[in-house]
């Protein structure tokens, strides 16, 4: 179980984090010493109302939905009576608004991304998916394509400044520490590995039943579910959380909350862009 010295926790917080004694960040991979690499499918390795905050960007919607519950009711658990619960994942309302009001607009590229925005992870086969395609076409025209890229960033965050950088699906972009070089290799090593054993096994199945079922995208590119704010209150609710709101990347219940680096970047503008939504709720 985690020392009572922890304060905060941040669930699958992949390369954004706070080395500090006080938080205990988790992920399914660590590439960091401050990084505990663990199952968060599984009970929670945290003594029971111990915790002040719980933090999360950007994973409910990578986890089975049928599993969202059990996660949330860890996060109860675990919380102090009071203690705060912060989700940040995308906003299924906002991109549907966004869509419809780029269609209704004229606007057809913006509304044509948002079709990819919203539908992309979902479905996608092979690393970066369609996304990662049009990415890369946008970058490698930055001169003519500048109004995209700058809808991009605005969109969820993404820097089209290098090619390079956008056709690699972790990208380094508010880290606070840096991975080593060995911690690096040994993540890379492993994410090789298991896709050698996904494609060797794939090989035994039929191919129509494999283009239309396997994916080999990495882990944490797929989207389980896309939440708006009425879904994950009910499930919340249902979890014994009040006191739900809709913040901002800005905004919080809890004093001295560290927008920068998890919710915004150098500039103050939100890290993961204008397709998220900030929920926080007491347990």
């Amino acid at each position: 179980m985690v020392a009572s010295a922890k304060q905060y926790v941040n669930l699958g917080c992949g390369p954004v984090f706070i080395p500090d004694p006080q938080w205990l960040n988790l992920d399914y991979n660590s590439a960091s010493p401050s990084v505990v690499k663990a199952d968060l499918l599984k009970p929670l390795r945290v003594d029971t109302a111990t915790i002040d905050l719980v933090y999360s960007s950007h994973l409910l919607e990578h986890i089975p939905r049928d599993s969202v519950r059990g996660l949330l009711i860890e996060c109860k658990r675990i919380l102090r009576a009071g203690g705060l619960l912060r989700l940040v994942l995308p906003d299924f309302e906002e991109m549907c608004r966004s869509y419809i009001q780029y269609r209704d607009a004229g606007q057809h590229l913006y509304a044509d991304f948002l079709v990819v925005e919203i539908i992309d992870q979902c479905v996608r086969k092979y690393p970066g998916g369609e996304l990662a395609g049009l990415y890369c076409q946008f970058a490698s025209n930055s001169e003519g394509e500048q109004n995209m890229i700058d809808f991009i960033r605005s969109r969820n965050g993404e820097r089209l400044g290098y090619v390079n950088d956008l056709c690699s699906p972790k990208v380094d972009r508010v880290y606070q520490i840096r991975p080593s070089r060995f911690q690096s290799i040994k993540c890379v090593v492993q994410e090789f590995l298991d896709a050698i054993r996904l494609q060797v096994g794939a090989r035994i199945i039929p191919s129509s039943f494999r283009r239309n079922n396997i994916s080999f995208a990495h882990v944490g590119e797929l989207h389980r579910w896309l939440w708006d704010f009425h879904q994950i209150s009910s499930v919340l609710s249902s979890c014994g959380f009040g006191d739900i709101q809709k913040m901002t990347h800005g905004t919080s219940n809890y004093s001295g909350f560290p927008f920068f680096p998890l919710d915004a970047d150098h500039d103050g503008r939100p890290r993961k862009g204008l397709e998220s939504m900030f929920i926080e709720a007491r347990a």
